[in-house]
């Protein structure tokens, strides 16, 4: 990675429109997965899939559009190949916060909203660096 004053200035401004893009699909994902549990809509499982869902699709244009101001070059099957790498990484991000929420809610028998740390501090941190390098690279 090239560390000249510009490029450190950019890295930056890049990580702070993710943070923003993060935060409104987090508050999306967590209100919504909030929302089915505490008015039994949804189990904890079955909530974080509904708060997935329109996160994902409000994080996927924010980060195509704005964060990375990512330009395609090859054409629809170019797209089709970052909207596919994209779902992995948020996949497995999604990976991560079930397992946070499992080991939280069934393992440790605790309140489902202890798991709302790794939906808010851990998974984040990871899925830029996976977005940054692998996806919009």
């Amino acid at each position: 990675m090239d560390l000249s004053r510009n490029n450190i200035y950019l890295f930056l401004l890049q990580l702070s429109k993710f943070g923003i893009v993060g935060l409104l699909a987090t508050a999306v994902h967590v209100g919504l997965f909030t929302v089915f549990v505490e008015t039994d809509i949804a189990r904890p499982m079955v909530a974080n899939i509904l708060g997935f869902i329109p996160a994902f699709l409000l994080s996927f244009y924010s980060h195509f559009a704005w964060t990375f101001q990512y330009r395609q070059h090859g054409g629809q099957h170019h797209i089709v190949r970052t909207i596919l790498k994209f779902l992995g990484v948020a996949l497995f991000g999604f990976a991560l916060n079930s397992l946070g929420i499992f080991i939280v809610t069934d393992i440790m028998q605790a309140e489902y909203y202890l798991s709302i740390f790794v939906l808010l501090f851990f998974t984040p941190i990871v899925l830029f660096l996976l977005n940054k390098f692998l996806v919009f690279k």
